[in-house]
């Protein structure tokens, strides 16, 4: 991927999630899945945090290289329980976030699931 950012190439990445995620799996074929779903999704990522302008983010990207953002779980027990989950629940947080953006300002309190954790926080309920 040829990106601004100062970040290791999509392959390096990959041969460094293969190895960090290596105990984890007794499939090979499903490790190897997993590897490229979080690679794909670094990118992903990386093609979002292109976008901002106002402020650098080059340190967060060394950080999210660096702490393993990309292939750790969201969680042990939950959804995103598996490798790569962090970072798969975070792309959804973000779709939530800018679906509800987009919305015209009067639209923005009818969100429909009145259950939801994410509706309640918006609507302060």
């Amino acid at each position: 991927m040829g990106n601004q950012f100062k970040t290791m190439s999509s392959d390096d990445f990959g041969e460094r999630v293969y190895k960090k995620i290596n105990g984890w799996y007794s499939n090979e074929e499903q490790r190897l899945k997993d590897v490229k779903r979080i690679v794909e999704q670094r990118e992903v990522i990386i093609g979002l945090l292109e976008k901002v302008q106002k402020v650098d983010v080059q340190p967060l990207l060394t950080f999210l290289d660096e702490s393993g953002f990309y292939y750790r779980p969201s969680g042990h027990k939950r959804h995103h329980s598996s490798p790569g989950g962090l970072a798969e629940h975070s792309q959804g947080v973000y779709r939530i976030v800018k679906d509800w953006n987009d919305l015209e300002p009067g639209q923005r309190k009818k969100i429909p699931q009145k259950n939801s954790w994410f509706a309640t926080q918006v609507r302060g309920n």
